[in-house]
């Protein structure tokens, strides 16, 4: 069962609810470093945060030289997803907000389905096409073919 993310414009800088783009959050009054590639030791860029029953998983990825950094590779340090646990967080801002942050917050609403796959879920959607986002659970969509890490 797959639980569409369709943008939701009444919602905006709330910290402890799933969006893309916008601010990080961390444990308030922790100092927290902003997360830097491997490869070439620039701040990540923060895509979004998707609150899970584990917390809200937090999603970085290397946007300093698109492709030079193994941000595709889940192990090659060009991405990563740092989980905030604690209910009392605040935002964070990084160095280089030009470079760490997208310019658009896109926050979203959940919208539960009954289908097991995306594109017909996203296919199925009563509203704008460009309203739905990705999806939580269910089978993934891939673009270029299975790319499950290894």
């Amino acid at each position: 069962m797959i639980h569409l993310l369709i943008n939701d414009d009444s919602k905006k800088n709330i910290l402890d609810e799933t969006s893309f783009g916008g601010l990080p959050v961390k444990e308030a009054g922790v100092t927290v470093e902003w997360p830097k590639c491997k490869t070439c030791d620039a701040e990540m860029q923060f895509l979004g945060k998707i609150k899970t029953d584990i917390g809200l998983e937090q999603i970085f990825m290397c946007n300093n030289d698109p492709g030079m950094c193994d941000e595709w590779d889940a192990e090659g340090g060009g991405n990563k997803v740092n989980v905030v646990t604690a209910e009392n967080i605040e935002f964070f801002e990084p160095i280089d907000s030009e470079l760490s942050l997208r310019a658009t917050e896109y926050a979203v609403k959940l919208v539960e389905t009954a289908e097991d796959d995306y594109d017909i879920a996203r296919e199925n959607w009563t509203g704008n096409q460009r309203e739905v986002l990705g999806q939580l659970y269910g089978s993934p969509s891939w673009i270029q073919g299975d790319e499950r890490p290894d």
